[in-house]
């Protein structure tokens, strides 16, 4: 029995980011074209353009690589259980804000600063 296909499409978009490719891990450019699953039970899915220009005989070796690499990453998070030891927040949130004023002095940030 044969599965279903899954098809993609193309989207415009307005937001210019990098959005992560569902298949190989990497990202798309800040391009104006996606390409996406628009309906479905994969809606949502989307390829880069790395694995657009390998093209359909080479997108199945593509996946398998990254599923390779998901899973050996898995493992490795997986012995981390258990063992980490964080700062807290409050701290970070201390540090991040010495590191601010190291930039920027004590120079009070407008709220509608550009960034």
């Amino acid at each position: 029995m044969e599965k279903e296909k899954i098809k993609f499409d193309f989207v415009r978009t307005n937001y210019l980011t990098r959005w992560t490719c569902d298949l190989c891990g990497g990202c798309t450019e800040k391009v104006n074209v996606l390409t996406e699953v628009i309906e479905g039970d994969e809606k949502g899915l989307r390829v880069c353009e790395r694995c657009l220009e390998a093209g359909q005989s080479k997108v199945n070796d593509i996946m398998r690589l990254q599923v390779m690499e998901l899973k050996a990453e898995a493992e490795r998070i997986s012995k981390l259980i258990g063992r980490v030891v964080l700062p807290s927040y409050a701290d970070w949130l201390v540090a991040e804000d010495q590191a601010v004023k190291s930039i920027w002095g004590d120079t009070e940030i407008s709220e509608d600063a550009p960034f």
